[in-house]
């Protein structure tokens, strides 16, 4: 799940647990300030603040099972960035493929 804007709504009760990732689970949370750095979340519970992508301020309680992930991410990749990335990519690969056929 890829969380960039919107309103999150959370709990007042500090005992509920407003984000949860279970099992295997992996939630990408996307803005420029949180206050657990930049990656996976190491603990298994705790409260998140900060701001979204789009703006919009976070606070609530997390929790995620041992298996699942939280990860925070600075900024999402603007799409020209990664058609930019692809056509790059096509374009090693073809080049590779002439470079096969030449005779050394």
């Amino acid at each position: 799940m890829n969380i960039t804007g919107g309103s999150l709504l959370f709990f007042a009760d500090p005992f509920d647990v407003d984000v949860f990732a279970n099992d295997t689970t992996t939630i990408n949370i996307f803005g420029p300030s949180f206050n657990f750095p930049f990656g996976p979340i190491s603990p298994l519970s705790g409260v998140l603040t900060g701001t979204l992508s789009d703006g919009n301020a976070v606070s609530g309680n997390f929790g995620r099972d041992s298996g699942a992930q939280i990860i925070l991410i600075e900024r999402v990749p603007e799409p020209g960035t990664l058609m930019l990335s692809w056509i790059g990519l096509m374009v090693f690969g073809w080049l590779r493929g002439l470079c096969g056929r030449c005779d050394p």
